[in-house]
Parts: structure tokens; sequence; C-alpha cells
């Protein structure tokens, strides 16, 4: 972290008047030794040496953030459905019976359907 303080003074010639304006500035500068990248004088996301005292990259990461590792197994949808749930291609339940019955009928009656 680095404080800035500005000092202005104004005289005014004219009247008996001193002004004086202080500007306090606090920015907020990380350095290579507070991120999370940082081991042993380099940088692991880029694979160089750098300066544990110099400002950080753009890819600053703080050593306090919490890291989340990704999931290396995504579970898949079952192939089976459940019953309460009718299957789009097939229709709904019930519905290939009847075709199969009315099939049947038809082949007795002599149609070759």
């Amino acid at each position: 972290m680095q404080i800035i303080v500005n000092l202005i003074i104004n005289i005014s010639i004219g009247k008996t008047y001193i002004f004086v304006h202080i500007h306090i500035i606090v920015i907020n500068v990380n350095t290579h030794s507070e991120c999370i990248n940082y081991f042993n004088g380099y940088c692991r996301a880029y694979g160089m040496p750098v300066d544990p005292n110099g400002p950080a990259g753009p890819n600053f990461k703080p050593r306090s953030a919490p890291t989340f590792r990704q999931p290396s197994f995504f579970p898949r949808q079952p192939i089976w459905q459940s019953r309460s749930m009718p299957s789009p291609y097939l229709g709904f339940r019930g519905l290939g019976l009847r075709r199969r019955r009315r099939a049947r009928r038809r082949r007795r009656r002599g149609f070759l359907l």
C-alpha cells in the first residue's frame, strides 16, 4: 500500500489570505509477494523471475482469496427416465400398446399393416 500526500499552498498577495490545501490519496498497490502465483522469486503464471517488492501484474490474485478446484467428473444424465415423465419420442405411456393392439386387429381382418 502506498500513500501519496500532495501539499498545495496558495498565498494571495493582495489580502492576507493563506490557504493550505492537502490531498491525501491512498493507492492500493499490490506486490508480487502478496500474489498467489508468486513462489521463490518466480511468477508461476508467466514462468519468469520477478521482484518480490515490485508492483503486481494484471492477473494478480491475493493469497487470502479462496481458490476452488475444478470438478474432474461431471455426472451424466441417467439413460433411463422416470415413469412419471413420458418420453418425447415414444409418446405417452400406453400409446404403444394401443398401436400394437390396433395392428393385430387389422392383420386378423386381412389388412397387412
